[in-house]
């Protein structure tokens, strides 16, 4: 305990530019009039997975003070994320002279400030990612109690939860709809799951057989997207399983956080390349402010997309254009941490008292 894992630092910084570079380029431009694009939606698993992993390698604390350590850390960015979005709504309204139908301003500000609010929004980008804000308070709330059950359990014990997690994922989805608050049931089940097979991490380190069976249990979850999708359960488009996440999601998540896993030799090369490393770094220092905010590096990209005659001719082609795009978003949000990232770093008085001896 107490220790730090690089790989961990180095696979939360490559996730985070996957996420920028790839995954919200692709979905949220929509270059291309394929389906294949949906077999990419595996990244928020490997978010939680990392976050169980770095949990089990974190120094003991009261759970008070870990309460307020993660709390402050998550909100108190998102905050002053929602401040900025709602200046942003009020300038263009007026200019424009129109906030989003159907609410005030007093009820805009209400809906951004709370965590769990819609986050209306008139604005391409701001708000479509926001869903993540409430779903890591609810599973960052059940994280210290979901480790002392399995520090508690033993041997092939140890793996009952998971059992119990994707069961209830399953049962869900047979007891829909499940929308509103009580989504974050599916939610919660779902990532946490995910959080859960993280504590796991330095367990499969250690074992030489790791990479074996994280391949065979790939295997088995690829085969059961495949019978689950032939026996008409579940379409094959994984956007459409994952919010809010059901049982096709979690299978597929498993099949592709497997194969990811051969990638380890590669993403540890990469980091040992100077350019590489740098970028690496600052995506994983400051991962929940890149998160946040990298949706004005797309509103900037897209400005200058707009009206730079230069790169007007790029989006032509599609491949141009994604590759284009991603090149400059990893390098714009790259720089939002130095603007942005202090308020990730806010400390809370208390948040480190309470310490376990």
């Amino acid at each position: 305990m107490g220790t730090r894992d690089q790989s961990l630092d180095i696979y939360r910084g490559l996730i985070m530019i996957y996420i920028v570079g790839v995954i919200h380029v692709i979905f949220w431009l929509q270059p291309f009039a394929i389906t294949v694009e949906y077999f990419l939606l595996f990244e928020m698993a490997v978010i939680f997975f990392v976050t169980g992993a770095s949990h089990t390698m974190s120094r003991p604390k009261s759970l008070l003070s870990l309460y307020i350590t993660r709390f402050s850390r998550i909100l108190i960015p998102y905050l002053i994320f929602s401040v900025i979005c709602l200046l942003m709504l009020f300038v263009n309204g007026a200019l424009k002279n129109e906030l989003p139908a159907g609410y005030s301003k007093t009820a805009l500000i209400l809906e951004w400030l709370n965590p769990f609010g819609k986050r209306p929004a008139n604005i391409a980008y701001i708000n479509w990612h926001g869903w993540f804000v409430p779903v890591y308070l609810v599973v960052t709330l059940l994280i210290p109690h979901a480790y002392k059950l399995f520090e508690k359990m033993k041997g092939l014990l140890k793996a009952v939860p998971l059992l119990l997690l994707a069961g209830l994922v399953y049962w869900t989805d047979l007891h829909g709809p499940w929308v509103g608050k009580i989504a974050y049931i599916k939610y919660a089940s779902y990532y946490l799951f995910w959080v859960y097979l993280g504590f796991f991490y330095p367990i499969l380190k250690q074992a030489s057989a790791a990479k074996w069976v994280l391949l065979s249990f790939s295997g088995v979850s690829l085969y059961a997207v495949y019978w689950l999708s032939a026996a008409g359960q579940y379409p094959l488009d994984m956007q459409l399983n994952k919010f809010p996440p059901n049982f096709m999601f979690l299978m597929f998540c498993l099949g592709a956080f497997g194969v990811a896993s051969l990638g380890k030799p590669l993403y540890l090369a990469l980091y040992k390349v100077r350019l590489f490393k740098r970028i690496i770094d600052q995506y994983s220092n400051y991962s929940l402010t890149i998160y946040l905010y990298h949706p004005l590096a797309f509103l900037l990209i897209g400005f200058l997309f707009r009206e730079v005659e230069a790169l007007r001719v790029l989006t032509d082609n599609p491949y141009v254009l994604t590759l284009s795009y991603s090149i400059l978003a990893v390098a714009f949000v790259y720089v939002l941490p130095y603007l942005f990232g202090r308020f990730e770093r806010i400390k809370i008085p208390g948040s480190f008292a309470g310490r376990k001896k």
